[in-house]
This record gives C-alpha cells, sequence and structure tokens, in this order.
C-alpha cells in the first residue's frame, strides 16, 4: 500500500509521520479484526486503505480539537489576566471628611 492511495482518499497529502502512524495502527487493528472474525476481505488491500484513512482522519481531528482547546485555554488566561489587573488599577481617591 502507498501513501499516494491514502492521500488520493482524503483529498489532500499528508506527513510522512503521519502516515507510517496510522499505518502501523492499521496493521495491528486489521489483523485483530482478522483473528476475531476469519473474514478474509480484511485482508484485502483495499481494507488496510481503509483503515489507515479512517486513523489519519482521527488523528487530523484529534490535532484540531487539541488546538481549539489550546487557543481557548489561552483566551481564558488572557482575560482572567486582564480581569485581575483591571481590579488592581482602582484609583480610590479618599476625599476629605467635611
Amino acid at each position: 500500500m502507498e501513501k499516494k492511495e491514502v492521500e488520493k482518499r482524503l483529498g489532500r497529502a499528508i506527513p510522512d509521520g503521519l502516515f507510517m502512524e496510522a499505518l502501523g495502527y492499521a496493521e495491528r487493528k486489521r489483523e485483530y479484526i482478522y483473528r476475531q472474525s476469519n473474514n478474509p476481505l480484511v485482508m484485502q488491500p483495499w481494507y488496510l486503505v481503509e483503515l489507515v484513512t479512517e486513523h489519519v482522519r482521527r488523528l487530523i481531528f484529534s490535532e484540531a480539537t487539541l488546538e481549539i482547546c489550546r487557543e481557548i485555554r489561552n483566551m481564558e488566561k488572557e482575560h482572567s489576566a486582564k480581569s485581575r489587573s483591571a481590579q488592581m488599577d482602582n484609583h480610590i481617591v479618599k476625599v476629605p471628611a467635611v
């Protein structure tokens, strides 16, 4: 199986490292499925392509989700810091009692 096949299914290029990680996972998953079902279709090359594609999508989605969480966390930290500094910047002027 070639990386090009997976990229064609995804409609985009993927880094070699991502492909290799997904391929390793998909091969282990395919072996597990075959041991459980003894279905010879599982061992077809197209099935491995589908498993790799599925896992690449999962990894991309997970990374995108983590990035959104990081951005939200940074926004919350920034907001929290601004809120605290606004409270500290109270300039109270004491007026002498009349």
